[in-house]
């Protein structure tokens, strides 16, 4: 649903106010910033693993100033279809190698990291017998 500030902002665009739009103008208005949210949301809906980037690049594009959203579905389509698609652009999801590894302290005299057990007590489930 488009909001009054949507409406206001294409008026404005048209170097219009609220009071001096024409029914007709008003009506042009809020289907253009109607087609604008549409064709954000399109492009926010898109599979973010292939687009998470393009959609990341814009987002950050904004955030200097500079609006590179779509203007319409048509658009937002058109940024999908001959976006770029290239490996190196996915977003990894899950687990990553981040590069971050630790190191685990061992206590006690064995070299290899594993505690001796007893297992003279311990019954082979496949022969049935003790201590192997």
């Amino acid at each position: 649903m488009v909001d009054y500030e949507d409406i206001e902002k294409e008026l404005t665009e048209l170097s219009l106010t609220r009071q001096m739009a024409t029914d007709e103008q008003m009506r042009a208005a809020k289907a253009t910033a109607q087609d604008k949210l549409l064709g954000v949301a399109y492009l926010m809906c898109s599979d973010k693993h292939r687009f998470g980037k393009m959609v990341e690049d814009i987002d950050n594009a904004y955030l200097v100033g500079r609006d590179e959203y779509p203007k319409s579905v048509n658009d937002a389509y058109y940024c999908i279809c001959n976006g770029s698609n290239d490996q190196k652009n996915l977003i990894t999801m899950g687990s990553t190698n981040d590069g971050l590894s630790f190191a685990l302290a061992t206590t006690g005299g064995n070299s290899g990291g594993k505690k001796s057990r007893d297992k003279s007590t311990i019954v082979c489930h496949r022969c049935k017998e003790l201590g192997h």
